[in-house]
This record gives C-alpha cells, structure tokens and sequence, in this order.
C-alpha cells in the first residue's frame, strides 16, 4: 500500500517510535504545539457546543 508522502518524498519512511525525535528537540516541540493548539481548538469548541445547545453543558456533554 503506497504512502501518501510518496507523492511529495518519494522514498519517504515513516517510524512510529515514541523516540525518533530524540536527536531533533526543535522539531519535538513544533510537534508539542501542534497538540497544544489543537487542545485548545477543542476546549473552544467545546464551548461553542454549550452556546449552540443553549440547554447547558449536560446536553452538551452527552453530545459530545
């Protein structure tokens, strides 16, 4: 099954190893904000939900 990063780095490997940053700390904590933003688009939306519901967060919560 081909990869979808052969497309753009044809000979591309991807290592699911929980250490392949540890030679790489600049890239490591681009990959941390990554998460930590996409935590906070969450918490966001979390809040929209409980504005667009308007019934309060219990109805929200089941929902999301």
């Amino acid at each position: 099954m081909p990869n979808p990063f052969s497309r753009i780095i044809p000979d591309a490997e991807i290592y699911l190893d929980p250490n392949v940053l540890d030679d790489k700390p600049e890239m490591a904590a681009a990959v941390a904000r990554i998460f930590a933003v996409w935590a906070s688009i969450e918490h966001r939306l979390r809040f929209l939900l409980i504005e667009v519901v308007g019934s309060g967060a219990r109805s929200a919560i089941a929902i999301l």
